[in-house]
């Protein structure tokens, strides 16, 4: 844990202000970020019920355009530095057609976002879901500016 207590504080200091906790589902972030973020008595959120409790009146076809408005509006409640992002799969749904890393990097440049990431880092790309998937994302390393904790690996990789 101070590895990535750690990670937290340089992000702090960062244009973007983004922690990622990448690993597969059951790999341990949600009990991660939960006892960090109570231990250092920062909100922790399940972005997807929070944005469907916002997105549900809107018809599909708006939903898409009105996310990122949403996300600042649920981040905007909080007047902390430091907000912890789980459940964050509503980003990647295709129908929403947005860059997720993309919006988590945007949102990251007025607090500091941990935010989990159902998927994989290896030192080099960031994937999320598997090739073939609609989900599927990759990125490579100079397109990722962010701190990553992997759950895979059990160690921070800068």
């Amino acid at each position: 844990m101070n590895g990535l207590n750690g990670h937290i504080e340089r992000a702090k200091g960062s244009y973007c202000k983004l922690v990622l906790i990448a690993g597969p589902s059951g790999s341990g972030k949600t009990n991660l970020m939960r006892n960090i973020s109570k231990s250092d008595d920062n909100p922790y959120l399940n972005l997807n019920l929070e944005l469907s409790r916002k997105l549900l009146d809107l018809p599909i076809d708006k939903r898409s355009l009105e996310l990122p408005g949403c996300i600042e509006e649920i981040l905007s409640a909080f007047p902390d530095d430091v907000i912890f992002l789980d459940n964050t799969e509503l980003l990647f749904a295709k129908e929403m057609d947005m860059d997720p890393l993309r919006m988590l990097q945007s949102l990251s440049r007025k607090k500091t976002i941990v935010a989990s990431w159902n998927g994989l880092y290896d030192g080099k790309t960031l994937v999320y879901a598997e090739p073939g998937h609609p989900e599927y994302k990759l990125y490579k390393q100079n397109g990722i500016d962010a701190a990553i904790y992997s759950m895979s690996e059990e160690r921070m990789i800068e």
